[in-house]
C-alpha cells in the first residue's frame, strides 16, 4: 500500500473527518504568479494531520516525522551515485503501462518550522510543465514500512511517515486546503 495516490472520489472519506476539511494543507509548486522560489526550496509537504482518503488514514506531518524523513534521505543522498529522488507525474511509476518521464529529481530535503522543503534539479519536461502550469502540485509518497501507527485500537489511523518514499506533480492531491 502506497498513500498519496489517487483521490477517492465518493467523499465518503471526507465525511468521516469533517475537522479537517478547512485545514489548510495545499503545498503548490509555484505561487500564484508561477515563479519559482526565490531561495530554490520549494515546500513539498506542510506539517499538520493530511486526511488522505484512498487510504483511509490521517498522515501526521509533525516534527518528528520531518526530522525523520529529512535524515532518511541525507542517509541515502550520501550514498555514491545518488541520483536524486526521482519526481514523475500523477504516481504514473506505479503502473507498469504508464511511462516514466523524469520530471524532475529531488536532490536536497530540508526540515523547517512550516514542513518540508526540497531542492529539486528540473528536467527540460518537468521545467516546461512547471512553468507553464500544467502542474501546480507536489503529492508524496510513503511506504507502508516506513510508517508508525500512532493509535492502533482507533479509526482512521493516525501515521507517521518515517521516509520519503516518492514525489510526484499532480493537479488532484490528497492533502486539501
Amino acid at each position: 500500500m502506497r498513500l498519496c495516490r489517487t483521490l477517492n472520489r465518493s467523499n465518503e472519506w471526507l465525511d468521516r473527518v469533517s475537522p479537517y476539511q478547512n485545514t489548510k494543507m495545499n503545498t503548490p509548486i509555484l505561487n500564484r504568479d508561477f515563479t519559482h522560489p526565490a531561495d530554490g526550496w520549494y515546500q513539498i509537504e506542510a506539517k499538520g494531520e493530511h486526511p488522505n482518503q484512498s487510504a483511509y488514514v490521517i498522515q501526521v506531518i509533525d516534527d518528528e516525522a520531518c526530522a525523520a524523513m529529512t535524515a532518511a534521505f541525507n542517509r541515502e543522498a550520501g550514498q555514491p551515485g545518488f541520483p536524486g529522488l526521482l519526481i514523475d507525474h500523477e504516481h504514473f511509476k506505479h503502473d507498469l503501462d504508464k511511462e516514466t518521464v523524469a520530471y524532475g529529481w529531488l536532490t536536497a530535503l530540508q526540515n523547517r518550522a512550516d514542513g518540508l522543503y526540497g531542492q529539486i534539479r528540473w528536467s527540460g519536461t518537468g521545467q516546461k510543465a512547471v512553468d507553464h502550469g500544467d502542474y501546480r502540485f507536489f503529492s508524496t509518497e510513503y511506504s507502508q514500512s516506513d510508517l508508525v501507527v500512532l493509535n492502533k485500537n482507533k479509526k482512521p489511523f493516525k501515521v507517521r511517515p518515517m521516509r520519503l518514499d516518492g514525489l510526484t506533480l499532480t493537479n488532484v492531491n490528497n492533502n486539501k486546503g
